[in-house]
């Protein structure tokens, strides 16, 4: 059974009206519905990159690609003030000027519809790297871990629900999400799961579902995830 795929052009463009003077650049797709926040990716100070000119569209004298990839760091920033307000843990994506582009590092970003909260998951060829929730206030920003929560309670809904053809493979899945959706009630969302053996053509090597999960803001200004349940995709 084929992967299904999530690749969103991540082109470097900033959003009408907000300027972006820092040291990042803002990945298309990625902004909450005023416009005022984003993902974006950038890199250690050592590079020396002219981020204002990348911004623009320019290309600039950049280190070795290698070395450059793997410093790359992607962040939820201000697009208002020009400042990094939180880094999604383990994410590299990133994309330059000239078309060039991380391989397999893809980023999907979906926001509530007020802009409070959003998600962002990070991926490689087979499965997630990261998968994270994010709640901007005045106060600041909030985070909390989403992936494995999520997975841990996957895998033991499909115990249940699959039996041994799960359990026969439990150990051989890769794990993915993609199309994350916001739902209606601020801070809930959806999102497809898919665990699967990487390469196989067997229907019976994949498992596919639906997650419903909601951010919830604590009276210590912590973020939690509650798990609202599982379904067919």
């Amino acid at each position: 059974m084929c992967r299904a795929a999530f690749c969103f052009l991540l082109v470097v463009e900033i959003s009408v009206g907000a300027p972006a003077a820092g040291p990042f650049v803002v990945l298309e797709n990625t902004s909450s519905p005023d416009g005022r926040y984003a993902f974006a990716w950038g890199a250690p100070e050592k590079y020396k990159i002219d981020w204002a000119a990348l911004s623009r569209g320019e290309m600039t004298a950049l280190p070795n690609p290698a070395d450059f990839a793997d410093a790359v760091e992607n962040y939820l920033v201000d697009l208002k003030d020009g400042e990094i307000l939180a880094t999604l843990r383990g994410a590299r994506a990133w994309r330059l000027p000239d078309g060039s582009h991380g391989n397999h590092r893809d980023l999907e970003v979906a926001w509530s519809p007020n802009g409070e909260f959003a998600v962002a998951i990070y991926s490689l060829k087979w499965q997630y790297e990261s998968f994270q929730g994010f709640r901007i206030t005045p106060a600041g920003v909030a985070t909390v871990e989403i992936g494995k929560p999520l997975e841990t309670a996957w895998r033991q809904d499909l115990s249940t629900t699959a039996g041994q053809r799960y359990k026969q493979r439990a150990n051989l899945l890769a794990i993915s999400f993609s199309e994350l959706k916001a739902m209606e009630s601020e801070g809930s969302f959806g999102v497809h799961a898919l665990a699967e053996i990487p390469k196989s053509a067997s229907e019976d090597d994949a498992f596919e579902g639906k997650l419903v999960f909601a951010l919830q803001p604590g009276a210590d200004g912590k973020l939690s995830l509650k798990i609202r349940g599982f379904g067919k995709r």
